[in-house]
């Protein structure tokens, strides 16, 4: 669940940027959501965004765990959510069947638009522009290894997905929330936030429901989840759960997003208690051992080629790599001069502009032997090898 902005207190969270910026509990199910948020929602003196939510807040959000809170349920579907490109029909797929089971338990469903939904979106987007100062500030008082997002670039401690989100937020003005664009940010997302809830008022409705992503997710390591729609709860500060709707045919897990209007907790809780109880949907995990570090490493074909590396700092540290392109296996023997506690991990950053690039594969954590494995790497990671950039 992502609450609606002002319900839970944000002290203690890593911010991106108070604007956009909420908590809320992640779980198996709906009923330890419910159980979750009441015991975080309300008044914080370390963060006073929660007085938004006086008289908001139920005696208990778990009275609202009822299985029969589709029945004459209104949903609005957003159809604009679920894309249009061919890579968008798995997954539409399996979330129009959610909402057909919606409508089998006594919901109706009605298609609706919001007028201009693309456009308001990219206008009232502040995913980065607050980032710098906020996270700045941040940092500057943790009194950690960095002190500004200018530094955390420096540093490489970053991952490197997270690279041209960090480097647009640092070219941000120093003046910038002062500026006019600020302010117009503002101002659309108090606009997006009245059309919503117009477009719900004007058809009776409940919730709006929408794929989650509108795409699978991507396999590991490479790839990053494209396809998103998170941005409407961001954008407007209103409240929307996340529930399992299905697989695709290939397995992969599919979720459907269920928007409610500001501080509706409650409507949400009963509409994905409702459809989880009489759908079933989520699978446990089957877990087929313990996680290793990477995969066995694979005898050498004739294109394996050897190399040391020795990291300097602190202290040195010697290592010897192997990669085969074959397999696009990276193995590593990593023999510390130091001693083994004096190390917190050890990874491969993907340089890009700066002498530190963002951490790409990590290797290993700490433990009480060297590192030594092997690593499948991504196709961008291995271009990055081979041109001297990893």
């Amino acid at each position: 669940l992502r609450p609606s902005l002002g319900l839970s207190s944000r002290a203690g969270i890593i911010p991106f940027g108070h604007t956009q910026d909420t908590g809320g509990p992640l779980a198996r199910t709906v009923e330890d959501i419910a159980i979750v948020l009441d015991a975080t929602v309300g008044f914080d003196p370390a963060d006073p965004s929660p007085a938004a939510s006086n008289g908001k807040i139920p005696r208990a959000y778990t009275a609202f765990l009822k299985r029969n809170a589709l029945k004459s349920a209104r949903i609005g579907v957003l159809t604009e959510f679920f894309g249009t490109a061919p890579e968008d029909r798995e997954v539409g797929d399996v979330v129009r069947h959610a909402l057909e089971e919606m409508k089998a338990q006594g919901a109706t469903l009605i298609d609706v638009a919001v007028p201009n939904l693309s456009t308001q979106l990219q206008a009232s987007n502040l995913l980065t522009q607050e980032l710098k100062f906020y996270l700045g500030d941040y940092l500057k008082k943790s009194g950690g290894p960095v002190a500004s997002v200018e530094e955390l670039l420096g540093s490489g401690l970053h991952a490197a997905q997270l690279q041209g989100i960090l480097d647009i937020a640092n070219n941000t003005p120093d003046d910038y929330l002062a500026g006019d664009d600020y302010k117009r940010r503002l101002a659309a997302r108090d606009a997006l936030a009245k059309a919503v809830i117009k477009v719900m008022d004007d058809n009776r409705l409940d919730s709006l429901a929408y794929p989650v992503t509108r795409r699978i997710a991507p396999v590991l390591p490479s790839g990053n989840q494209i396809g998103s729609n998170a941005g409407l709860s961001a954008q407007t500060g209103m409240p929307a759960m996340s529930v399992p709707a299905g697989f695709t045919v290939g397995g992969v897990p599919v979720g459907v997003e269920l928007l409610g209007r500001p501080f509706a907790e409650p409507t949400l809780i009963g509409l994905a208690y409702s459809f989880e109880q009489a759908t079933r949907h989520r699978r446990p995990p089957i877990f087929s051992g313990r996680e290793s570090a990477g995969p066995p490493a694979e005898p050498p074909g004739a294109d394996a080629v050897a190399f040391d590396v020795t990291a300097t700092g602190a202290f040195t540290v010697p290592a010897r790599f192997r990669f085969d392109s074959r397999t696009r296996g990276l193995g590593f023997d990593i023999q510390p001069s130091a001693s083994i506690d004096q190390i917190g991990g050890v990874y491969l950053a993907r340089r890009v502009k700066r002498t530190n690039g963002g951490v790409a594969p990590i290797l290993a954590k700490t433990g009480p032997t060297p590192p030594t494995g092997a690593r499948s790497l991504a196709d961008n990671e291995v271009a990055a090898l081979k041109t001297g950039k990893l």
